[in-house]
């Protein structure tokens, strides 16, 4: 017969109640409405009216893709907010634009939940200078803002999803500017 410590009994009872608090990433229940559809500034060019808002933003019609939308070519879109400019009350930024057909795989990822961690959140990291919009275009030209699956803390584009977007280690398909009235 094994004789159990006061030690050894404590130990297991703080490894059993550690265990139990640990932060874990778990997937939420997520209603997205559906996308508004947006106007394109050129022929499969981002928005510059939408594409400065974040997600949240009703403003930036940002939602799921609505049932019967034939969506054919994703448009990846970096808002780069360290090149601001201001001028006379208007602020001017860069925006890098990667385009790709939009995949089976893509496609399914962007409906996966949103994920936070429980049974609390810890601190976001600082910002990092840009912010992600993306656009799902269908074969009239047509747009939405696909509003994407997130990872808490920061809110940041689930892995999942990030690796089958159009990559930002290549050359930007496009560059362009777009204005806005300083806040």
């Amino acid at each position: 017969m094994r004789r159990w410590t006061y030690s050894t009994i404590v130990g297991l009872l703080l490894v059993v109640l550690l265990a139990g608090c640990a932060d874990r990433l778990v997937e939420v229940p997520t209603d997205r409405r559906p996308a508004a559809e947006v106007t394109l500034d050129r022929s499969a060019r981002c928005p510059s009216d939408t594409v400065m808002l974040g997600d949240d933003d009703p403003g930036s019609g940002a939602g799921a893709i609505p049932a019967g939308f034939d969506g054919r070519t994703m448009l990846r879109c970096e808002v780069d907010y360290t090149t601001m400019r201001s001028r006379d009350g208007i602020d001017m930024l860069a925006v890098r634009q990667w385009q790709a057909p939009l995949t089976t795989r893509l496609r399914t990822a962007l409906d996966l939940p949103d994920r936070e961690f429980r049974p609390h959140s810890i601190a976001c990291a600082a910002a990092s200078g840009s912010t992600t919009a993306l656009y799902v275009v269908d074969g009239r030209d047509r747009a939405v803002r696909v509003q994407s699956p997130t990872d808490e803390p920061c809110h940041v584009i689930r892995v999942e999803v990030q690796a089958l977007l159009p990559v930002n280690s290549s050359p930007a398909s496009q560059t362009f500017q777009v204005s806005r009235e300083s806040p």
